[in-house]
């Protein structure tokens, strides 16, 4: 299992290192000019040019990203073209309100989709299957900015009972106008991964409770309980850990459009202004930090496998 874990680590390492070309190549094939963009449009030619090299923007793409790229491994992710501050202190102001947002979106999707995907898996072919699946099948199809813009209309617009948009920390306005905020963006993304969630662990718990040592047990007298959690769930987790992964990753990196929406200020709308602003430093060192955090949750998923499944255990031992 050591090794293993070392060949993962070291893979993680190569992956990271790719999407760090990628990131800072897609970053610098983007339409327009920081430079131009700072100075504005009445800026001469060769003060927009002093600005470039000043930003080191005139240097070839390989030694900025050879510059970049050290300056990221020692800790130094620059700083804003726009902010004044660094990209170190701009995520950090941003982090709390987007890993907020996943995990209470994660903890609905979870306490929804996985109960209601076991229930459909014991009672399959039957009505709840059907409904579940038929609701699942919905929630997967529907966009979640969509789903958002139903909520608003139904609880802030009609009822009243829920603010339209916007961020309150629970130091300015107290934990219930805090929560209050939360709501609305919170059950959008969680129901969206509860579909998600429920077809999977439908799909896996079917599966196996079709098993001929899932018969034996329940010829054997078995209770229901425990067949369901000592044997049934064992054999499925693996495949339901690996949802639930994706899902929380899936969360961090995929806030944005939801967070520009509500207003959030999160990792997700730090992102999208730092593009509409050329904002180099800032989007390298967002998107790479989010692509950290999704290949380290991932990371976390596959050795966790082997805790699940001895078997596993044994075989990558």
């Amino acid at each position: 299992m050591g090794k293993y874990i070392l060949k993962r680590i070291a893979g993680v390492i190569v992956t990271l290192l790719i999407l760090s070309v990628a990131i800072f190549s897609i970053t610098h094939i983007m339409s327009g000019d920081p430079a131009l963009a700072m100075l504005g449009s009445d800026a001469s030619a060769e003060q927009v040019e002093a600005l470039r090299a000043e930003m080191g923007l005139d240097q070839p793409l390989t030694a900025q990203y050879i510059s970049w790229i050290k300056d990221t491994i020692s800790g130094d992710l620059g700083d804003s073209y726009f902010r004044h501050q660094t990209v170190i202190q701009a995520l950090s102001e941003r982090i709390g309100p987007s890993t907020e947002l996943a995990i209470i979106s994660e903890l609905i999707a979870i306490l929804i989709g996985i109960p209601l995907g076991i229930t459909a898996a014991k009672r399959k072919g039957g009505a709840v299957d059907l409904a579940a699946s038929s609701a699942a099948i919905l929630g997967m199809s529907m966009p979640a900015f969509l789903l958002g813009l139903l909520f608003i209309l139904l609880f802030s617009v009609n009822m009243g009972v829920l603010p339209v948009s916007g961020y309150v920390t629970v130091a300015k306005g107290g934990l219930s106008n805090h929560l209050s905020y939360m709501v609305i963006p919170c059950v959008t993304m969680g129901l969206v991964q509860s579909a998600l969630i429920m077809r999977i662990t439908r799909s896996s718990f079917a599966e196996v409770m079709g098993k001929d040592y899932i018969k034996t047990a329940k010829a054997k007298g078995l209770k229901e309980r425990v067949i369901l959690y000592k044997h049934v769930f064992r054999n499925a987790g693996a495949t339901i850990v690996t949802i639930l992964g994706q899902s929380f990753g899936s969360l961090i990196a995929g806030v944005a459009v939801l967070e520009t929406m509500f207003n959030i200020p999160g990792m997700g709308q730090l992102i999208v202004d730092s593009v509409l602003k050329r904002d180099y430093p800032v989007i390298q060192g967002a998107v790479l930090f989010v692509s950290i955090l999704y290949v380290l949750i991932n990371l976390v998923v596959d050795i966790s496998y082997g805790f699940i499944d001895p078997r596993i255990r044994v075989t990558r031992s």
